[in-house]
């Protein structure tokens, strides 16, 4: 089943590109938001962020807890057939086949929020070099990931959002709310 009927959107892209920030946007317009990087922290009962989780899990545990909230996330959207859903993933979902296939069966308005590859750098290091990038040459690592993700999100994604093509939050949350209302 696709969420065509009720108007759900999935938000992919990489950590730092404004699933969150957007999301949250919309919320504020009266969509309902899910942010399944929040989700899994709950289920798990971390507080200590999403890094944390992820170097605790390891990456099959992580990507498992991943798949599991993302379908628990999408059960939920499909109980709630008359409300509308912003649903944000998590930055690393291009390595997650099984919750790719998963999203894939459930909605036809994934939409990729790309961003230049400098700037993701500079965000997802902001508090420190994230738990999936080694502390030699992080930046290198980073922009192959960046590289490979991109090539996933672009052919994963019904719709391809260049950040940097936009003026402001405001300009791409008009394009965001016309792909929805679509």
């Amino acid at each position: 089943m696709t969420s065509d009927d009720r108007h759900t959107i999935v938000l992919c892209g990489m950590k730092g590109s404004g699933k969150t920030h957007f999301g949250r946007i919309l919320q504020q317009r009266g969509l309902s938001f899910i942010d399944s990087d929040e989700a899994m922290l709950a289920a798990s009962n971390e507080a200590l962020g999403i890094g944390h989780l992820y170097r605790t899990l390891k990456a099959p545990g992580f990507r498992e807890l991943e798949y599991e909230t993302l379908k628990r996330i999408i059960s939920k959207a499909e109980a709630e057939s008359e409300t509308r859903f912003c649903i944000s993933t998590g930055g690393g979902l291009a390595d997650n086949i099984p919750a790719m296939n998963l999203i894939a069966k459930f909605s036809s308005r994934k939409i990729y929020l790309k961003q230049k590859s400098d700037i993701l750098f500079q965000r997802a290091c902001a508090n420190g070099i994230p738990a999936y990038l080694s502390q030699i040459n992080p930046e290198r690592q980073f922009l192959v990931i960046a590289e490979q993700r991109n090539k996933v999100y672009s052919s994963f994604c019904d719709y391809v959002i260049q950040l940097y093509d936009y003026r402001n939050d405001e300009d791409i949350v008009s394009k965001l709310t016309s792909i929805l209302d679509s």
